[in-house]
């Protein structure tokens, strides 16, 4: 079959862009202007659970790295006030969303030997993410259609799976007493973090795909790279 064809050779062809961005990976360190919220949850029991995003969040004091907790919640705070009046919950469970890839591996291990050394605090998730090359919107109608239905095939993401299920982490709270806080990031905080971000506008707040990518382009400092803005649709 020659469309599923096509869609295999989309997806080698994805899986070649990791080795391209292996040349091109950025170190970054957290930066408290990246911190933004996505979506905020009243649970039925009256909590506040919150969505953020924002870029790697770790901090270097005296040549070693070490996980930004205090910073990070501290700017949540203040985010959180300025972007929608609310006031964070004074505990919470955080829930680290990692979409760092299998070659950004020292700042992996900073963060799950921070977890697994504070499982009071929270844990983590880690969805590596690459982008995709090919933007549906170019295809013609009957490919981008066919391409849907077939996502399994050449989907290395897999934002449909896991939108959906950033969704249901936000709506559920940790606990009868306990509120979930989620912060989603890859390094720099705006090419991957604005790619499930973007998709998370659209699926679960309506945006339309030129409202993502105006807020994605101007949100940070610079445009969406095409790789992660074609993994938003």
């Amino acid at each position: 079959d020659l469309s599923l064809s096509l869609m295999r050779a989309v997806a080698l062809v994805t899986l070649l862009l990791v080795a391209a961005l292996s040349s091109v990976v950025v170190v970054a360190t957290f930066d408290p202007d990246r911190v933004h919220v996505i979506d905020t949850v009243k649970t039925s029991n009256g909590l506040l659970n919150v969505l953020f995003r924002g870029n790697e969040p770790t901090v270097v004091k005296n040549n070693v790295t070490t996980f930004a907790y205090d910073e990070v919640v501290a700017r949540m705070r203040e985010v959180l006030q300025a972007e929608k009046g609310l006031q964070l919950p004074s505990s919470f469970f955080f829930v680290d969303v990692n979409l760092l890839s299998i070659i950004e591996e020292k700042d992996q291990k900073v963060e799950e030997g921070f977890w697994k050394a504070n499982p009071h605090l929270g844990g983590w998730v880690h969805w590596p993410t690459i982008g995709e090359l090919v933007f549906p919107y170019d295809l013609a109608r009957d490919v981008y259609l066919l391409m849907g239905k077939e996502l399994p095939d050449w989907s290395y993401d897999r934002n449909y799976e896991r939108i959906p299920a950033l969704n249901a982490m936000l709506q559920r709270p940790h606990n009868d007493t306990t509120p979930v806080v989620l912060y989603v990031h890859c390094e720099a905080g705006e090419d991957r973090t604005g790619e499930v971000s973007g998709a998370y506008y659209m699926q679960f707040l309506k945006w339309t795909m030129a409202q993502t990518l105006d807020y994605d382009n101007h949100v940070e400092k610079r445009e969406i790279r095409h790789a992660s803005r074609n993994a938003i649709v």
